[in-house]
């Protein structure tokens, strides 16, 4: 039943939620602004929904962060917390405990380097002044795991039954050719299993079959990592916007208000740039840089 299947995966999450390994940080400019937002969000959640929320504190390495959690009888099974840390640097936010302790020894070590005057250790940079993002392959693999093995792995089993249900009729109309090198020739596309293996005939079952995920229907128990991923160690994006040079700047219109000043430029560049890292050696990074008017 799919509505089953989706409660039973929602119910899942609701256990699993602290598991996830999301973290953001935000930089501020003013701390005294930030602890003071950070106090009135907490008033305003004891005065509008008392006895709710608990707010208690923990120590790592001797840096203290905030622990918001439901308390038992609002929680009613769901576990989910919230850590949070106001420090100099900005506010780091984690629904996982250990994305925040690592998180604390990144900011100690970094605040080590620098006093001493020496490079921060493993630190990559960020490719976007106004968004960034670094993402690793076996960080979708984590979050199927979390999702009870759900849509990721749904897509996977609905491809690989979908190509050996089309490779199974181009058996049947094309006995002594291979099915796969029919499709390529009828459509121009080689199918490929996403689990990473090949399409080949089974004669005990007289059907086709992938050499990873078995016949079609199967109930797969192996990791589920699409092959597409494999070859990709990491990903590293961002996005800044700019002020492109060399145009024609603004003209004051005196019968309109709201023009720009003088010389205000009229433009601005959107400039996006990829790096992706490859998992095997011999390839060299793309590293597309698009600047977009």
């Amino acid at each position: 039943n799919p509505m089953n299947n989706r409660y039973d995966r929602f119910s899942q999450l609701e256990k699993d939620a602290n598991r996830f390994p999301i973290g953001i940080h935000i930089a501020v400019r003013n701390q005294l602004k930030l602890a003071a937002f950070l106090t009135a969000l907490q008033a305003m959640a004891k005065t509008s929904a008392p006895n709710l929320l608990t707010w208690t504190t923990n120590e790592w390495k001797g840096m203290t962060y905030v622990v918001v959690a439901p308390t038992q009888e609002a929680g009613n099974g769901f576990n989910l917390r919230l850590f949070y840390l106001p420090a100099a640097e900005g506010l780091t936010l984690t629904v996982n405990e250990t994305v925040m302790k690592n998180a604390i020894d990144r900011l100690i070590a970094k605040r080590a380097a620098t006093t001493a005057g020496k490079p921060v250790p493993d630190q990559r940079p960020w490719l976007g002044e106004q968004m960034a993002a670094f993402i690793q392959p076996n960080f979708l693999v984590q979050l199927n795991e979390l999702d009870n093995r759900g849509r990721l792995s749904d897509w996977m089993d609905n491809r690989v039954n979908n190509d050996i249900a089309i490779l199974n009729e181009w058996h049947r109309l094309f006995p002594k050719e291979d099915p796969v090198t029919v499709h390529q020739r009828l459509w121009n596309t080689t199918l490929t299993c996403p689990f990473g293996g090949t399409y080949r005939w089974n004669e005990a079952t007289l059907s086709m079959e992938s050499s990873v995920f078995g016949a079609a229907n199967e109930d797969y128990k192996g990791p589920v990592t699409p092959a597409a991923l494999a070859a990709i160690a990491s990903i590293n994006a961002g996005i800044a916007f700019e002020e492109l040079p060399n145009l024609i700047t603004a003209q004051p219109d005196p019968n309109d208000r709201n023009n720009r000043r003088p010389g205000e430029p009229t433009t601005i560049g959107l400039r996006v740039r990829l790096e992706i890292e490859p998992a095997t050696l011999g390839i060299n990074p793309v590293i597309p840089i698009i600047p977009i008017p």
